[in-house]
């Protein structure tokens, strides 16, 4: 168990002492030990970096409203837009619960939405997003 508490003064924040702007000078580091039980929520460690996901097991899970922003431009393309875009999508579009609502916006040389409006996360509406995940390719600028 930890606390983690940062409160810096203002001088501490200020890059010159005669200014009266403020941004914080100087780098914010945790040291963090990964080696946890599974009860301690999921981690995640690829090359180095972690995330850590938790949250308390009685809180209950709420309604969603989310809305995934796909950069397809040129730069996707590949392996980025066909394996790692996709699968990612496809992941969390199974973790949507019924209660949930999604849409799509993808951006290259233009902006477009898939729907007008958000969906509900009915398997119907799951089944017809995973479809238009399937089709997403890069192009564009």
């Amino acid at each position: 168990q930890a606390h983690i508490s940062f409160k810096p003064t203002i001088d501490q924040q200020k890059v010159n002492p005669e200014l009266d702007e403020t941004l914080l000078n100087g780098d914010f580091v945790v040291r963090y030990d990964v080696k946890r039980d599974a009860t301690a929520g999921d981690i995640q460690i690829v090359n180095g970096y972690f995330v850590h996901y938790f949250a308390p097991h009685e809180m209950p899970a709420l309604p969603k409203n989310v809305i995934f922003v796909i950069d397809r431009s040129g730069s996707m393309a590949g392996r980025k837009i066909e394996q790692q875009t996709r699968d990612a999508l496809l992941k969390v579009l199974r973790d949507l619960r019924p209660e949930d609502h999604f849409s799509f916006i993808t951006f290259s040389s233009r902006v477009a939405k898939w729907k007008s409006s958000l969906l509900q996360a009915t398997p119907e509406n799951v089944a017809s997003a995973a479809g238009f995940v399937q089709t997403l390719l890069a192009s564009g600028g």
